[in-house]
């Protein structure tokens, strides 16, 4: 295995871009002297759902045709960390490049960067002519200042860019929270969608007393959520009607500063809120006791087709069993005050060894694959085969038709959608369309249209919300060292201890059991993370 020293890196680094300039590289070449095509290795974690991966593979002979290069795939294992790991102990040469090896985080990512296993990435990406046609269509996609923004979010703590980013940001998955509410049973009760907390209370309140379902028993549950999954958490959904957070990014940006949101007095009036809701049965302790994506399906879709609960969260692919006719009575449930969102972070599961002889024509690959046609080719399939471009019935817009069961086995893709730049959703034609009028729309084409209607009723919240939350943090190993298990720890004894307040075995409203949880909470060193945190938070910022 070749492995690059850090100054022989920054050397490589130095020679790479000053021979971009000076040949005028478009990122590689395609042959050899000898006239011999170049060939290009490239790892990629086996799929179950790929056939092959030979050129009987459109995307592999969509790649070699567009590219002029000889593409030969290596799968990986399913622990392809590990994998990876015991190849670099045992000096086997690496592939080209690593595609779609997206359990490496940040940390591995520097530690294999720094020790001279992966290229630093950052003289190309900083190369405007190289990238001329890259920073085009991001922009075009997310706007002028997008490029400037991915490029912060992927360097790591040593300064430099050892992943290629994968931008491929879903509208529909933008909203933090997903919530809905049963339309069927506000019409049997003669109730309107609540626009403000205490007129959902009072929903909750119908939903458990009044029958709404109309079976003539008291099984309804007013609501439920599922904590397990933390952007389907019903109780952190209420708890922000006072305090702004979600368990997913931790901090809040209060003008520069990272601040935790879970001492605060407006989070204890959540966290009381959850104990009224559940004291008075309105909020169902199954959203702590469910630990199975298929038991919430079966109390949301039930074998007898009667509704069970009102108000849930989940996104509905998630929710409802297949064809579950069920999913026709809900309708999107707003926030009413804050409206947290899921981050644009680029991925970074791609990588350039040290061990390429083509750096260039590796980069140049992963150029071809962020275009559109390559986006498209690595994310769909084959154009005419897989999908055709038609129009969307809801928006009357150009939208994507699938002709492919995308989940079915295939010789049509890598089923690993990295190195892409793209962004799906409504707005763009990038999204699946709906060929159907409304009342002859199939189940799926209905659940699509579902998650559609509430991005594009809690976006615009979304962009009045003043909070800002601060995405995953990339930590340098002094840090690290620091931390340790710190955020694990701290985020183990929040999540409990709001479970605990919010069932009754503690009481929120006792000043010396919730001073209790104060005390306790910050002698797990809050202050440290918050430290240390705010160290990475700045350097971001100023990368």
């Amino acid at each position: 295995m070749k492995k690059v020293t850090k100054l022989t890196a920054l050397l490589l680094s130095m020679v790479m871009v000053l021979g971009l300039a000076a040949c005028g590289k478009t990122g590689g070449e395609t042959s050899k002297p000898d006239g011999e095509k170049v060939k290009i290795v490239v790892g990629i974690p086996n799929s179950a759902s790929v056939i092959s991966y030979d050129t009987d593979n459109a995307f592999t002979r969509w790649l070699e045709e567009n590219s002029g290069y000889d593409i030969e795939v290596l799968p990986f294992n399913s622990d392809y960390p590990t994998q990876l790991s015991t190849m670099v102990a045992g000096g086997e040469k690496l592939p080209d490049i690593l595609f779609g090896f997206s359990k490496l985080n940040k940390q591995m990512q520097t530690y294999y960067g720094t020790e001279g296993y992966f290229l630093n990435l950052k003289p190309y990406l900083e190369d405007e002519k190289l990238t001329a046609a890259y920073r085009e269509r991001c922009e075009e996609l997310y706007g002028p200042d997008h490029y400037d923004f991915m490029m912060r979010s992927i360097t790591v703590a040593d300064g430099n860019i050892y992943g290629y980013p994968a931008v491929t940001v879903n509208e529909t998955d933008l909203p933090w929270f997903q919530v809905y509410i049963n339309q069927v049973w506000l019409d049997n009760l003669g109730l309107e969608v609540p626009t403000n907390y205490e007129e959902f209370v009072e929903v909750l309140r119908a939903f458990k007393t009044q029958d709404p379902n109309g079976n003539g028993q008291p099984d309804e549950i007013p609501s439920m959520g599922m904590t397990f999954n933390r952007q389907w958490d019903l109780p952190a959904w209420i708890i922000n009607n006072w305090q702004a957070m979600n368990d997913g990014t931790f901090f809040v940006d209060v003008d520069g500063k990272l601040t935790l949101p879970y001492d605060t007095d407006e989070y204890r009036e959540g966290v009381k809120a959850l104990n009224d809701l559940v004291g008075e049965g309105l909020l169902s302790t199954l959203s702590w006791t469910i630990t199975d994506g298929a038991e919430y399906r079966s109390v949301l879709s039930p074998v007898d087709n009667v509704a069970k609960v009102g108000v849930f969260a989940c996104n509905p692919t998630s929710a409802f069993n297949t064809d579950s006719p069920l999913l026709d009575e809900y309708v999107p449930l707003l926030p009413f005050n804050y409206a947290p969102t899921n981050s644009y972070m680029p991925g970074t599961g791609t990588f350039i060894t040290a061990d390429t002889e083509y750096p260039d024509e590796c980069f140049n690959l992963l150029q071809l694959i962020s275009t559109e046609a390559g986006s498209m080719a690595c994310r769909y399939g084959e154009e005419g085969v897989d999908w055709e471009w038609g129009k969307d019935y809801a928006t009357g817009d150009t939208a994507v038709v699938q002709l492919r069961n995308f989940g079915s086995e295939n010789l049509s893709t890598w089923n690993t959608p990295r190195a892409m730049l793209i962004k799906y959703g409504p707005s763009t034609k990038y999204h699946t369309a709906i060929t159907n009028p409304p009342e002859s729309m199939t189940w799926i084409e209905r659940r699509t249209q579902l998650t559609n209607d509430y991005a594009a009723g809690y976006m615009p919240l979304a962009e009045s919300y003043a909070p800002m939350h601060v995405d995953t943090l990339v930590y340098n190993d002094e840090e690290n060292d620091i931390l340790g298990n710190l955020q694990v720890d701290i985020m183990e004894y929040v999540k409990l201890m709001r479970a605990k307040f919010a069932s009754g075995e503690l009481d929120p409203n006792d000043d010396a059991q919730w001073k209790n949880y104060i005390d306790t909470l910050h002698g797990m060193n809050t202050e440290l993370w918050l430290e240390q945190s705010q160290k990475a938070y700045e350097r971001f910022l100023n990368s």
